[in-house]
């Protein structure tokens, strides 16, 4: 919206600064060069510095408005509205296109422009450019304003201006030039805000510098005089005059509105009058006022618009003021309203706003006025009310046709005006939150399984399988849903189409159709035509003309298309095409057009908006997924962009589209808004699902800049085409928000690779610049940086040049840096500095970056800025790079992530979201902002884990396992030269891995199998992790690999998942197929497995989650690797089994309990795999094989009986078809393939293998390769015709293991034929162990029909078998039928009836009535039955046997005579089951008399405490007695139901709770019939049904019961009991968690009507076939009558021992007596000690004397830095351990020390020790006693000494007197071997090894008695030492000597530049005082080195810097703050670890 509303500044601010923005946001930074500040200062006093450009000199004063149009600036500045206003324009990004030529004589109404004069007083901008670029401009907008005499500024935060004007609504403003001669520069690092506020009037004292001017109120003028025409003038129309309307002050697109419509305007004798807008108040020209009242009192039709509405209203006699369905997007900008309340009668409202309600136009019900707010004109802006001037016009035809009669208005009905507002964006996910919203049950298809959209909670249910139209035809006839967001004969299935219906579609994506329905509608085409064959293909391009692209329909990503130049590049196109698409289209190639894509959106009602429009970057040619994108365009004047905006709504209202089209970046919640317009929501009645209450009808006006990359990762492939073309080739994209072009782009290009920047420089230029591929960008700064100039570079790329204008700025502006987007980093580079003390410098400068928002949480963070747009007062958890898990205890999330195409990426998935990469600045710039609680890594993958350490460095709390865990485990052994790699690799033997660490996706990584290949590929390797060190392996081949997926929670494993590799190791794991659970490992191999994964989570302290793989050979494992995040299988094995490890990872890092080792509840019957998709298609030229590098570009994964299974549904989930009938082979498994032809394939196979094959009698038909000469084959031989014409369904080609490496230009015949079957879509397997697990799926034949487990629920869902209930109860016999269904669709399989209905009539007592209801369900049963007879007085020994046998059990009523019953039992057979429902006396006599006629009984219905206990006891006794309660019994009381007599009293109820294990069956009953009738409310054979499983179900929910009580009281007991046949294939699939209303399908009284309940019935399935579906019954019955079946009852809860019954009767309590061992005890030996498994009783230091470091050698040193480890973990996770409880040390230090002596008094008291501290000032060495009394002394108290001593040779000498360790801590100038010992464990520490690394000692190597301790000790490694000293202190000879002695390249120099560069660790030390004779002397060589950021900037990135301290002015304290580098602070804390192994090691 565009308002003219005014504004004040929201604080003064001057100087530059930064701020946290949402995605909507505003600020600009100045160009390079000479500038000329200007001020922007309001009435209120504050004020905003700028830069000045147009009018020089000028100051000027005016109300301050803004405008929030992203085009159109021509226009806004002559619109007459704005005379005399300050204009802030909110699009930060100005003067892209220039300004057209002006109006010419003649020319009266000139395009572009709205006045004939800039109306504006001053302009107010963001971000300006001198550079500009459109075919229309002839000059500059700074020149235009200066043409005009109108001042601009720029370098202002407009967004902070929008907001201010906002909320503090109007003010007045003035623009203040600098007075002659204050030209300035802009500092590159400014200086701290400092406020300019001062009260209003008080002469500021930098105001004195500006040219001064009043305050001035245009509001105070008569400004609608001001802009009006002084004579009356007519405009012509076009064609001949029509009308004559009259109209004054006319904007010139309003006068073009009328002539375009052949209506002739003058001001004398008119037809109709037209009033248009104007600037000011209303009120101010009463004049006007009063002859627009007297004019009402005619007909002549009337029209007014903006200030012309508010006039009419006046005129009308309604009254104006100051601002603060059918739907139309409108612009205004006009700042008071009409108040729709005062409207006289007679008139009323037209328009009103949808969001804030207030009017937008007016009509007059009896003449013909209406007048509208908004401009249905407007320029700039949309014109989709445009047609109000066609109304107006037929008004005025309509008056003269009936001669001034009054017409009423004929206007489209039900119209709402709508404003402009913002909102961001969306994906898939938001669909399906938009249906859950509406309370819609939604069930997704969707094989990925890495995506958080088929996680548990989004979709209601998932099925993880194809989908094609089969799998999606199967799943519908299985799930039967009500509608459908996809496409297929669905309407057949009975499936309504939601949205866009499938001819839409099918227009779409068919070629010539679409180009068929845009001739339609006079939109036009490239020339094109369709083609079906080669053949019209051609004949279609020789008309069209070359070159021409050919584009295949029905396919994503431009596969099948590409660019043509002749008809041979035509042919190969089409042969391509072809195998994906029946059809392509051949069209005129439009390549270099600039390339516009806009986001449509339009609902059932025709409502049409377009969300936003993209530029892309590239020129067409490339297809946009290849592009770089930029939103919203750059470089569209408004007519451009509105007339594009009309043809985009023009073609989506033809097509029929509802919902949207385009998904493209950019931040709208679409699918979320196109989900509910399926639903046929209209626009105007959704919210906004950022503001929260307006309406979803609105075009977001950005104030921001967004940037789309590609990512792509072409260098893993072999022999890929680098070339990008109109086939799509990237694997995925970054985001990046920004407020300038430059800022924005810069932020994408580190979110593809934060090594990556951009000045990474491309050698061959020429070639990227004109075939341009995925370096294209970095190529275009390399041509900068040799001089290219923009002009060259456009010509060679037809990129516009405004972009390459921007890229010129980046280039030539690096003072300016971070406000153009640099980071740190780069900032480092420029200005030889490091990315941290850069840090530090820009905090004390105060630059930091700001922070935008609305009531979304979308952020990102900007220099451009001069403030904040939140608070920050949350403290939220921040989770880097992934999926949010939401975290428990209510913390809020902080999610930090750059990928749009992610859920995570949705706006309301976390509590806030900052579009942003993930570096250590931004990063730390978000943590400081937020003040954050900490931050979570695991989740992101390698990214964030690159970044742990650093973060941990500056002080940032990492949640989960310690980044310094993560670097010992991602940090490996680095090889210092070629030839010790080589070495290595001869002693292991090839082939060798190669690796980078800190890597994802193997990148670089290469098999070696020759020297020769080792050099190249390390190279390759060191380039890719330049900053890492290279891992050099030795590679076992025919190895099996496994995947352990863990959580660990201070090391002790609390969850792990264990999947093993189809393929051998050699495939990376993300290209690998996986199956879980394992189906092929030997138990010991996964015990040996479970056993190392604990204790490296141990070793590691691991917290969190870790994914180690490993590999196994003959029982043998090995680990490969152990990564300290989640891999990418965790949602894969947590999808499997249903246990979330994510989540149960993210609990334990936030501290919250997790139960170890949840059960999984999985099938046996059950396996997941999960196969890789692969992009081959797309990759022109890459090799299709697999190795160790990643080159799958996704995953899929479904689920099976078995692993056959699994895998065939998986492999069609990628897209591979199975094959049908042919195979071809290219060397084969011999096995699988006599399989496959034994099952009937045809075996078509390549040279050799042919061969091979029919030696061992398969019958095969041989092919021929391509031929070496290339020439003809026959065709009937010919592979390549095969593969062309599709005779071959699949290829099963397996490349041959060939070692030695061949020239990169040759090619295989292999390579060939494998890249021939990609390029013709003919499914390729390359692996051997895939082609046999395929070979076995298919000659299984398996149908691959839809269940239960190919889908996850996001509710825990549970299979029973069938259920039974015991006590059916049926009213009437007639009943049956119904009361079957009724007890399918409750979850009931078999019902056993009741033989007793309502009355006696109804009982089955004898044969006929017996007959009767064998009839009742006889054919008509939907489930089965067990009938019974009723025992009465009469009918006892009327049984004879064959009636007995035609029934399941006897019904003896309780009110039946004993005697009856006594003969009834005599008479019944044995084989039968008793049923009574007798009650208390009555039930002890029917029990006595059971107990003596040894018969069982089943007591049912029992209600009371006593009856349970009298059961008890009779079980007890051992008799065979059962009973059932009725569910209504247990969960309804008589209390609630006026004493209800069906229902047990209350404490009856809960004692059937308390004393459930006497229960042994659960019933419906007789009870809720019953129930109903005494309520006289409906009741049935239904009654009590359905409801009893959601009760039993939501108590399970609730905690109250287990699953496992259900299924033994209504499936296990009652088979047992009644001897029921057991159902095969039948099951009740229940639904629990999901809480809503109970619906009763039948129509019968439930108590629980319309009451929620936790769960639901969802299927039943009766011997296979689904009978039951979410509340559809299906209608062909399947039951049977089983009554008479007969199965021995086999053991049940009448035969539990006494005293299990007795206990159970008299507790209170629920009593499981069924344990299962936890699944954590089961793994009880994998829980890790807690004990130090080094500290053993090691030779070297038990109870020995540490006096030099001479005594050690290497394995000693390996010893105690091992213990040294331990003792670290130890520490952070007890903080002390006891290894030295008890003992004492004593310290006796003769030497000034803080480090040493704190550090072993440390040491000591965390060992469990105590400290005897001696200084030698208060001790007896003043008095003189000699150091051997000393030591004897204190060997009298400890039990070990730490010595000092200024003496050389000190502690030798007191180990000759001493009794107890004497551990040296200095002698003199001698050694000091537990500083060097601490020295090396730290390089070890922070770089992973020592060997290989070059050590630099750096000051006093003279007196420095470290560093000689410390070379002795490196004497031990494979290291290089330089010795950098004055010539005066350098190292002695004899340690120069001992080191060259050992092997060890010493270098000895001066000067630390010859060194410097290959240094991996400087070793500085202080230049000591008091080493030297005199004060002249040190002073002489004090300051001969010193070690500052210059210097650092001159070393490698990951060298480290370490001194012994303390430092005197040797190292800069700047320094300090670099965390990664200055790691002399870190020493200490590994000297703590070192001196606690040493005193353990002497001690313990």
């Amino acid at each position: 919206m565009s308002a003219a509303a005014a504004a004040v500044g929201l604080g003064a601010v001057w100087g530059w600064g930064g701020g946290i923005r949402r995605s909507r946001g505003a600020v600009g930074s100045p160009r390079y060069g000479r500038c000329v500040e200007a001020v922007l200062e309001f009435v209120d006093g504050s004020a905003f510095r700028g830069i000045s450009f147009g009018a020089e000199g000028k100051s000027v004063s005016g109300e301050c408005v803004f405008q929030t149009g992203m085009v159109g600036y021509t226009e806004s500045l002559t619109d007459p509205s704005y005379e005399g206003q300050i204009l802030v324009l909110t699009y930060p990004l100005l003067g892209n296109y220039g300004v057209p030529s002006r109006a010419t004589e003649g020319d009266e109404l000139p395009e572009h422009f709205e006045s004939s004069r800039i109306h504006i007083a001053a302009l107010v901008v963001g971000n300006y450019t001198e550079e500009f670029s459109h075919f229309l401009a002839t000059s500059s907008l700074g020149a235009w304003l200066k043409e005009n005499g109108v001042p601009a500024i720029y370098g202002v935060d407009t967004r902070a201006l929008t907001k201010k004007i906002r909320e503090e609504g109007s003010t007045l403003g003035r623009v203040l030039a600098r007075k002659t001669g204050g030209a300035v520069g802009r500092p590159a690092f400014p200086e701290a805000h400092a406020a300019l506020a001062s009260v209003p009037g008080t002469p500021f004292p930098w105001r004195e510098d500006y040219v001064d001017v009043a305050w001035s109120n245009p509001n105070e003028k008569n400004l609608v005089a001001e802009v009006s025409i002084k004579a009356p003038k007519v405009y012509a129309p076009k064609g001949e005059a029509k009308l004559h309307p009259s109209g004054r002050n006319l904007r010139y697109n309003q006068i073009r509105c009328f002539v375009n419509r052949g209506v002739e305007l003058k001001v004398e004798a008119y037809d109709g009058l037209f009033i248009s807008n104007g600037p000011g108040d209303p009120t101010m020209v009463q004049e006007t006022v009063e002859r627009l009242r007297k004019a009402m009192e005619g007909n002549t039709p009337m029209f007014g618009i903006c200030l012309g509405h508010q006039l009419m209203a006046l005129a009308a006699g309604a009254k104006t003021s100051k601002m603060n369905g059918r739907c139309y997007i409108t612009s205004q900008n006009h700042g008071y309203q009409v108040e729709a309340e005062s409207l006289p009668e007679g008139w009323k409202e037209l328009f009103r706003n949808a969001n804030d309600g207030s009017n937008e136009g007016i009509v007059c019900e009896g003449k013909p006025f209406f007048s509208v707010q908004f401009h249905p004109e407007s320029t700039p802006g949309p014109r989709d009310t445009e047609f109000l001037f066609d109304v107006f016009i037929q008004n005025i035809l309509d008056c003269q046709a009936l001669e001034g009669a009054y017409v009423p208005i004929k206007m489209p009905g039900g119209l709402k005006a709508d404003n402009d507002a913002r909102i961001p964006r969306e994906k898939l996910s938001k669909a399906i939150k938009a249906l859950k919203e509406e309370g819609i049950y939604t069930i997704m298809v969707n094989p990925n399984i890495a995506t958080i959209a088929t996680s548990k909670g989004l979709a209601d249910k998932v099925y993880f399988l194809p989908v094609t139209p089969e799998f999606v035809r199967k799943i519908i006839k299985y799930e039967q849903p009500d509608g459908i967001y996809l496409k297929d004969e669905f309407e057949g299935l009975g499936v309504k189409v939601l949205g866009t219906q499938i001819e839409t579609i099918i227009t779409t994506e068919d070629r010539q159709l679409f180009a068929d329905a845009m001739a339609e509608i006079g939109e036009k085409c490239a020339e094109s035509s369709t083609a079906t064959t080669v053949e019209e293909a051609i004949n279609a391009a020789a008309t069209i003309g070359y070159p021409v692209i050919v584009r295949a329909a029905y396919a994503l990503g431009g596969l099948g298309s590409g660019f043509a130049q002749d008809e041979e590049g035509l042919r190969a196109l089409c042969d391509k095409a072809f195998a994906t698409s029946p059809q392509v289209l051949v069209e005129k190639s439009m390549k270099g057009w600039k390339e516009i894509e806009y986001e449509v959106v339009r609902d059932c009602r025709d409502n049409c908006i377009t969300v936003c429009n993209m530029e892309n970057f590239d020129p067409l040619g490339i297809h946009t997924g290849d592009s770089i994108v930029v939103a919203p365009s750059q470089t569209l004047s408004d007519s451009d962009y509105n007339m594009l905006r009309t043809t985009a709504v023009n073609v989506i209202r033809h097509l029929g589209v509802v919902g949207e089209c385009n998904i493209q970046p950019l931040g709208i919640p679409l699918a979320f808004i196109a989900a509910k317009l399926g639903l046929g929501i209209p626009l105007n009645e959704i919210k906004n699902s950022v503001t929260k209450e307006t309406s979803a009808c609105f075009e977001p006006s950005l104030d921001y800049c967004v940037v789309k990359i590609p990512r792509w990762d072409l260098k893993k492939f072999n022999r890929v085409s680098r070339l990008l073309s109109s086939s799509m080739k990237s694997v995925g994209e970054v985001m990046a928000i920004g407020r300038t072009f430059e800022e924005t782009i810069q932020k994408a290009i580190r979110s593809i690779d934060d090594q990556f920047n951009w000045n990474d420089l491309v050698e061959n230029i020429d070639e990227e610049l004109v075939n341009p591929t995925d370096k294209r960008v970095f190529a275009i700064s390399t041509a900068f940086h040799r001089g290219y100039s923009v002009d060259k570079v456009h010509q060679m790329t037809n990129i516009d040049k405004w972009f390459l204008s921007r890229l010129y700025d980046i280039f030539k502006i690096e003072k300016q840096l971070s406000k153009y987007g640099f980071s740190d980093r780069q900032v480092a580079a420029c200005i030889s500095s490091t990315e941290l003390a850069v840090r530090q410098l820009r905090r004390e400068l105060i630059l930091s970056p700001a922070e935008f928002p609305a009531f979304t949480n979308y952020l990102y963070l900007t220099y451009n800025a001069v403030e904040h747009d939140i608070e920050f007062e949350d403290r939220g958890v921040m989770v880097l790079g992934s999926g949010v898990y939401r975290i428990g205890s209510g913390l809020p999330t902080v999610m930090v992530n750059y990928n749009p195409e992610t859920v995570s990426t949705d706006y309301d998935e976390a509590d806030r979201l900052y579009f942003e990469n993930i570096s250590l600045e931004t990063i730390m710039d978000i943590y400081d902002a937020e003040q954050s609680r900490g931050v979570i890594l695991a989740m992101g993958g390698q990214t964030p884990n690159n970044i742990a350490l650093p973060l941990y460095r500056q002080n940032v709390k990492i949640y989960g396992t310690s980044p310094e865990m993560i670097d010992t485990a991602e940090n490996r052994y680095k090889f210092s030269s070629f030839e010790e790699a080589n070495k290595f690799c001869e002693s292991v033997g090839y082939p060798v891995l190669v690796r980078p660490s800190y890597v994802l996706s193997g990148a670089a990584m290469n098999v070696v199998s020759t020297p020769d290949d080792l050099v190249n590929y390390l190279t390759q390797a060191a380039e890719v992790s330049r900053e890492h060190p290279v891992v050099i392996s030795k590679y076992i081949e025919q190895a099996k690999e496994i995947e352990m997926d863990a959580v660990a929670k201070d090391g002790k494993m609390v969850m792990h998942y264990i999947s093993e590799h189809v393929e051998n190791a050699g495939v990376h794991s993300g290209d690998a197929t996986l199956i879980h659970p394992p189906q092929d490992l030997d138990p010991q191999t996964v015990r040996q497995i479970e056993e190392a994964t604990a204790k490296i989570g141990n070793a590691l302290n691991v917290t969190g989650p870790f994914n180690i793989q490993f590999i196994a050979k003959n029982n043998e494992i090995k680990v490969i690797e152990c990564n300290l995040r989640a891999a990418r299988s965790f949602p894969f094995v947590s999808k499997v089994t249903g246990i979330d490890a994510i989540e149960m990872a993210t609990k334990v890092m936030m501290g919250i309990p997790v139960e170890p080792y949840p059960e999984s509840n999985m099938p046996a019957d059950y396996v997941g795999v999960k196969v890789p998709q692969f992009s081959f298609s797309r990759l022109s030229g890459a090799d299709p094989v697999l190795g160790v590098e990643m080159a799958s570009t996704g995953e899929v994964a479904c689920f099976g009986r078995d692993k056959y299974e699994a895998y065939l549904k998986a492999l069609i989930s990628t897209g591979i078809v199975p094959p049908k009938k042919n195979i071809l082979f290219s060397v084969g498994n011999l096995g699988s393939v006599q399989k496959l032809s034994a099952a009937g394939y045809n075996i078509f196979a390549t040279s050799g293998t042919a061969d091979f094959f029919s030696e061992h009698g398969v019958p095969c038909k041989y092919l021929e390769t391509l031929g070496a000469d290339g020439g003809e084959q026959k065709s009937e031989y010919s592979l390549t015709q095969h593969l062309a014409n599709n005779l071959i369904d699949m290829y099963i080609n397996l490349p041959s293991k060939n070692h030695y490496r061949r020239p990169a230009s040759y090619a295989s015949k292999g390579y060939h034929t494998r890249r021939m079957a990609v390029d013709f879509a003919v499914p390729l397997i390359t692996n051997v162990k895939n082609a046999k697990m395929l070979a076995e799926a298919l000659i299984r034949r398996l149908p691959l029909d839809v269940s239960s487990i190919d889908a996850k629920s996001s509710y825990e869902t549970h299979i029973f078998p069938g259920l039974v209930n015991v006590a059916a109860f049926v009213p009437r016999i007639q009943d049956l039928a119904d009361a079957t269904k009724a007890a399918v669709r409750g979850g009931f399989t078999t019902a056993v009836v009741l033989p007793v209905g309502e009355s006696e009539a109804e009982a089955v007592t004898g044969r006929a009535g017996l007959d009767l209801a064998k009839a009742g369900v006889a054919a008509a049963a939907h489930c089965n039955v067990a009938l019974g007879l009723t025992a009465t007085a009469e009918n006892a020994g009327a049984f004879d046997e064959e009636l007995q046998a035609d029934v399941k059990s006897l019904f003896i009523p309780g009110s039946l005579p004993v005697a009856a019953v006594s003969a009834h039992f005599g008479s019944w057979g044995p084989e039968r089951p008793v049923v009574t429902d007798a009650k208390g006396a009555e039930l002890a006599s029917v029990l006595l008399l059971a107990s003596l006629n040894g018969r069982s009984v089943h007591v049912t219905d029992v209600r009371g405490r006593e009856d349970l206990m009298l059961i008890g006891l009779a079980k007890g006794k051992g008799l065979q007695v059962t009973c059932d309660v009725s569910v209504y019994s247990l969960f309804f009381a008589k209390e609630q139901y006026d004493g209800a007599a069906a229902l047990p009293a209350e404490e009856d109820r809960k004692a059937l709770w308390a004393n459930l294990e006497a229960v042994d069956a659960f019933s419906v009953g007789p009870a809720p019939y019953k129930l109903a009738k005494e309520r006289k409310e409906a009741g049935g054979a239904a009654s009590g049904v359905e409801e009893a499983l959601p009760l039993l179900l939501t108590a399970v929910v609730e905690g109250r019961l287990t699953l496992e009580d259900i299924r033994k009281r209504m499936h296990d007991n009652p088979i047992a009991i009644f001897g029921i046949p057991e159902q095969t294939h039948t099951t009740v699939e229940v639904v629990l968690g999901r809480r809503a209303p109970f619906k009763n399908a039948a129509a019968v009284w439930s108590p629980l009507d319309s009451n929620p309940v936790a769960a639901f019935v969802h299927r039943v399935v009766i011997h296979g076939q689904t009978v039951y579906l979410d509340g559809a019954l299906s209608e062909q019955p399947q039951g049977r009558d089983i009554s008479a079946a007969i199965v021995h009852p086999t053991a049940t809860a009448a035969n539990a021992p006494k005293e299990t019954v007795e206990h159970a009767i008299s507790s209170s309590t629920l009593h499981s007596e069924t344990g299962f061992l936890p699944h954590a005890q089961q793994h009880g030996a994998l829980v890790p000690s807690t004990s130090l498994s080094h500290l053993q009783e090691h030779p070297a230091f038990h109870r020995r004397h540490i006096l030099s470091v001479k005594q050690f050698v290497q394995r000693d040193i390996h010893h105690l830095f091992a213990l040294a480890h331990e003792m670290r973990l130890q520490v952070e996770r007890n903080g002390t351990l006891d290894v030295l409880k008890g003992k004492v040390l004593c310290t006796a230090f003769f030497e000034p020390s803080t480090r040493t002596s704190a550090s072993f008094d440390a040491a000591m008291k965390r060992c469990g020790g105590s400290v005897v501290q001696i200084h030698a000032e208060h001790s007896s060495a003043k008095k003189g006693e000699t150091l051997a009394d000393t030591v004897r002394t204190l060997a009298c108290y400890g039990d070990a000494i730490v010595l000092r001593h200024p003496d050389v040779g000190s502690a030798q000498l007191a180990a000759k007197y001493s009794s107890v360790p004497i551990i040296n801590a200095g002698d003199g100038i001698g050694e000091h071997p537990t500083q060097a010992l601490l020295d090396v464990f730290t390089i070890r520490s922070e770089l992973g090894t020592v060997n290989g690394r070059s050590i630099t000692l750096l000051g006093d190597l003279k007196n420095g008695r470290t560093v000689h301790s410390l070379v002795t000790l490196l004497c031990n490694y494979n290291v290089r030492l330089n010795f950098v000293a004055p010539p005066a202190l350098a190292m002695p000879a004899s340690v120069v000597s001992a080191a060259r002695k050992a092997g060890i390249p010493v270098t000895i120099c001066e000067s630390l530049d010859e060194v410097l560069a290959d240094t991996d660790v400087l070793y500085v030390t202080r230049v000591q005082k008091e080493r030297f004779e005199s004060e002249a002397e040190w002073v002489q060589v004090k300051d001969a080195y010193r070690v500052d950021h210059a210097v650092l900037s001159r070393a490698k990135e990951d060298m480290i810097v370490m001194h012994p301290l303390p430092r005197v002015n040797e190292i800069d304290p700047e320094v300090d703050y670099d965390s990664r580098r200055a790691v002399y602070f870190r020493q200490m804390r590994y000297g703590l670890f070192i001196r606690m192994a040493l005193l353990a090691s002497v001690m313990a």
